[in-house]
């Protein structure tokens, strides 16, 4: 019922032209303009680019000549494109109002050697192609791991590369080194040997690092925005086979998530960038935490997605169109997978009972045959079967017992969170100093020494000062204050105008309201409950603001609640 390993893929490359040092590099104008969100999220980025003329029709049927655009993968970063960044101003060291204090800025300055300071860094475009009947171009997770080998066996200098297909390095590859390299890898699921070729296409650009003290230094205007995210790149580099990135956001693969139902959990991540100040280059790294499925079995994740246990009663009637919808949107693995890869979810089929095979023993018994060698007995024949497809190759599909499939891991769930979600969110996301230091200074690598780069231990300090409360009065009355433009204090104002309403119906409070305000978890809001009880309260009056109808009928069936 699986697919067949040796079936012919569909998808090829047709020809790969074996002389690329005749191809013409496409020349990157302008600077890629980024805005991140605060929770790093979001980024819209614009560039501009110039068109490079193709080749004339060598038959001189067409005389036109022909241009052709060419957009290259943004380099994304976490700092917004601005002009040199500046410390908040200090207070002068002669006053003396408030308390004196340094604060940690969360920022580590960045030291260049004299001889790193006149490096040229070099960006090529490269291609990587692995060998199935034909050529075709690699998978992410394929280039990484064939760059890693080709680099180590052909002894390069000093080389890293991004998740796209940019490759960089101190020594222009073009003149020193060939444009064609080729390596073979064992498939450790398969046991099959795969054939890789590796291209240098071209030069597309060179950057001194000098640049970036010349604008330190306002020798230059234009801040060189390529250069610093290409330093980026260059932090990230051992990890970035380790990493599930998100945009400019890094994620370990196999790190334990924390759950927090659903068949959801939380990652602990980060994002990095390096500023330009006016102490000079510094990376500042800050944590992250992102909310991915669970990279469960599909029998115990559709259990914690319904909250209910299907092997024994399977998925209920109501739930299987929710459930599939679900299924629709995740990446799905087999035991087992060749290099395929992952599957899509294209719908329920009916149960295993109705399929037997015959054993050993000429016994009749319920099972599925994955491959030639192997028979797995199947446990829970009363769930369905799934029906899985590939989108590369349409015509392939399978019909697997869910009890083997597996949801892939590092995929991003979007759904909102319960009131419940949110309390345990709120407990994972508190995180101690010393994690968030080990995790700054984890990125200092190899590659880093290599080029005479240092990353100072300690963080950058300035001067503060701690400054008392600030009262406005106006005839000795002190005035209410308006943060961008919203009124502080309802809450107070709510209790007294309360008052004055309910007093135009013959209703007076004689004692002093109690205020109270906390998260809209029940077991809180049930200890609030009890505590003004015993204080003899009788009216509780909750004010909600921006929860979810659930609080609601929480706090509904605690009226009656006895203490």
């Amino acid at each position: 019922m699986l697919p067949n390993k040796s079936q012919a893929r569909t998808s090829r490359i047709d020809d790969i032209s074996s002389d690329y040092s005749q191809r013409r590099a496409h020349s990157l104008t302008g600077l890629i303009n980024e805005t991140t969100s605060r929770n790093g999220q979001i980024e819209n980025g614009s560039y501009g680019v110039t068109t490079a003329k193709a080749p004339s029709d060598t038959n001189g049927n067409d005389t036109k000549k022909r241009s052709r655009s060419f957009a290259r993968p943004t380099i994304r970063s976490a700092v917004p494109n601005s002009q040199l960044i500046t410390i908040i101003k200090r207070p002068s060291q002669s006053e003396h109002a408030g308390q004196k204090v340094e604060l940690h800025t969360n920022h580590f300055r960045i030291n260049f050697s004299k001889q790193t300071n006149e490096l040229i860094l070099y960006q090529f475009d490269f291609k990587l192609f692995i060998r199935d009947g034909l050529w075709r171009s690699c998978r992410k997770d394929e280039r990484l791991q064939v760059l890693k080998k080709i680099l180590e066996q052909e002894h390069f200098p000093l080389v890293w590369y991004d998740e796209g297909k940019n490759l960089y390095s101190i020594e222009n590859l073009i003149l020193n080194y060939e444009q064609a390299y080729q390596c073979e890898i064992k498939h450790e699921p398969t046991g099959r040997t795969n054939k890789f070729l590796f291209l240098i296409i071209n030069l597309v650009k060179t950057y001194k690092l000098k640049h970036i003290f010349d604008f330190i230094q306002n020798k230059i205007s234009q801040q060189p925005h390529d250069l610093i995210r290409i330093l980026e790149t260059l932090f990230k580099q051992t990890q970035i086979s380790d990493m599930i990135k998100i945009k400019n956001q890094s994620y370990p693969k196999h790190q334990p998530l924390k759950d927090i139902g659903c068949g959801r959990g939380m990652a602990l991540g980060f994002y990095q960038g390096i500023v330009l100040g006016e102490r000079g280059p510094t990376i500042n790294i800050n944590n992250i935490f992102c909310c991915f499925y669970q990279n469960y079995n599909l029998v115990e994740f559709i259990s914690c997605y319904l909250n209910h246990d299907i092997r024994e009663c399977g998925i209920p009637s109501k739930y299987q169109l929710i459930v599939g919808k679900i299924l629709e949107t995740l990446w799905l693995l087999l035991p087992r997978a060749d290099e395929i890869g992952p599957y899509r979810f294209q719908s329920f089929h009916h149960s295993a009972n109705g399929h037997t095979f015959n054993n050993n023993k000429n016994e009749q018994i319920v099972s599925c045959s994955h491959d030639k060698k192997n028979i797995y007995i199947i446990h829970y024949p009363n769930l369905p079967l799934i029906k899985l497809y590939h989108p590369d190759y349409t015509n392939q599909t399978c019909i697997v017992p869910m009890e083997f499939i597996t949801v892939d891991q590092g995929q991003l769930s979007l759904e909102p969170f319960t009131t419940k979600q949110y309390a345990k969110i709120k407990k994972i996301i508190a995180l101690h100093p010393q994690e968030c230091y080990e995790m700054i200074q984890s990125i200092t690598n190899e590659h880093l020494k290599n080029l005479g780069i240092t990353v100072d231990n300690e963080m950058l300090m300035v001067p503060a000062r701690i400054l008392p409360q600030l009262q406005i009065k106006y005839n000795d009355v002190i005035e209410r204050v308006q943060i961008d433009n919203r009124q502080i204090d309802l809450t107070r104002d709510f209790v007294q105008k309360i008052r004055q309403a309910m007093s135009k119906y013959a209703i007076q409070f004689n004692s002093s309201p109690i205020e109270k305000s906390d998260v809209a978890v029940p077991q809180t809001i049930l200890a609030h409950i009890n505590e003004l009880k015993m204080q003899g309260c009788e009216v509780i009056i909750y004010i909600l603001n921006q929860v979810d109808n659930d609080i609601y009928d929480v706090i509904k069936d605690f009226e009656n609640v006895q203490t």
